[in-house]
């Protein structure tokens, strides 16, 4: 779950959230994609995902993915980063995590 928060409409935003490499996307197909607040095109990368939003009005927005967990151990969670392309003094970042996978 990627949670947007931004105080003034944006247009043309890349969504970029890398994943640990036990992880893999349910919806394994590019597209576009509608939600409650936006929509966006998503593209499906081998370590990666990739959101890009033509417009993204102003207020809190909520990407979700699902993933098949595909092997035990300990991996890096990976983190998402959101820029603003025409503006990209609009941007922000989630920090990386550890995840811990156990049969």
């Amino acid at each position: 779950r990627y949670f947007i928060s931004n105080n003034e409409d944006l247009s043309f935003v890349h969504l970029k959230a890398s994943r640990a490499a036990c992880l893999t996307p349910v919806t394994e197909t590019s597209g576009y994609e509608w939600n409650r607040t936006c929509g966006y095109y998503r593209e499906i990368k081998e370590s990666a995902t990739q959101f890009f939003f033509q417009s993204l009005p102003k207020g809190d927005h909520i990407i979700e993915e699902q993933f098949f967990v595909t092997q035990s151990g300990v991996f890096n969670s990976g983190f998402a980063r959101v820029q603003s392309l025409y503006a990209p003094e609009n941007r922000g970042h989630s920090s990386g995590g550890v995840l811990i996978i156990t049969k």
